[in-house]
């Protein structure tokens, strides 16, 4: 079963988080929390929502060899400390 809501500390635990992006994501908005007397909430309800709104980070090409030799290329100016790397091939 459920719990209804959870305390701060089983949150972040829970959706694998530390407090500090636990406040921002609050003081954002993005997450709802809750008062009874001194305890903050989060309710299980507003905790699903907020983690359906994540939005995954966007996929890259895995076939666009261009781009793989662009950022090669570019690791490899930095280690040798030259402006090799300006520009993304078109």
């Amino acid at each position: 079963m459920q719990k209804p809501a959870y305390r701060i500390s089983e949150f972040c635990t829970l959706y694998g988080m530390s407090r500090a992006t636990y406040q921002k994501e609050v003081k954002e908005g993005r997450l709802r929390i809750v008062k009874n007397g001194g305890i903050t909430l989060i309710l299980h309800v507003d905790a699903e929502l907020w983690l359906k709104s994540l939005q995954p980070p966007p996929k890259e090409k895995t076939g666009d060899t261009r781009t793989m030799r662009f950022r090669i290329k570019c690791f490899l100016a930095s280690t040798k400390k030259t402006d090799e790397c300006v520009t993304h091939p078109a």
